[in-house]
C-alpha cells in the first residue's frame, strides 16, 4: 500500500520535521510504502530539499502526479486528507488517519 505525500509538503512553509515524524510513522507502524509526488520538473528539486534537511529516510520514491495508486495527502482535491502545510497543528490528524486507513485497508 502507498502513502503519497505531495512535493508541496516537503518544503516551506510546511515542517520538514513533521513530514519526517510522518514518514517515520509510515514506515515503522503501518505497511505504507512513502512515496512523494510532483511534476516530473520538480523531482530532482525536491529529492535536494528532502536530503539537504534530512529527511529521505522513510521515502522510497519521488515518483510522478497520479502514476501510483494509494492514499494521497496533500493541498489538492480529491485527497484522502487535505493539507495546505504540514505543521504540528495538523500531525495527530494525519497520524490518525494512518492509522485508521491502514487498519481499514491492510
Amino acid at each position: 500500500m502507498n502513502l503519497l505525500l505531495a512535493g508541496r509538503l516537503c518544503r516551506p512553509p510546511s515542517s520538514v520535521h513533521c513530514f519526517r515524524d510522518i514518514t517515520l510513522y509510515a514506515h515503522v507502524f503501518t505497511e505504507f510504502q512513502v512515496l512523494v509526488t510532483c511534476a516530473p520538473h520538480n523531482k530532482d528539486r525536491n529529492w535536494r530539499w528532502l536530503k539537504r534537511h534530512g529527511a529521505m529516510d522513510y521515502v522510497q520514491d519521488i515518483v510522478d502526479y497520479d502514476s501510483e495508486p494509494g492514499m494521497l495527502i496533500g493541498p489538492v482535491r480529491p485527497c484522502s486528507v487535505h493539507l495546505e502545510r504540514l505543521t504540528e497543528h495538523g500531525l495527530n490528524r494525519v497520524i490518525s488517519h494512518l492509522s485508521v486507513y491502514n487498519t481499514r485497508c491492510g
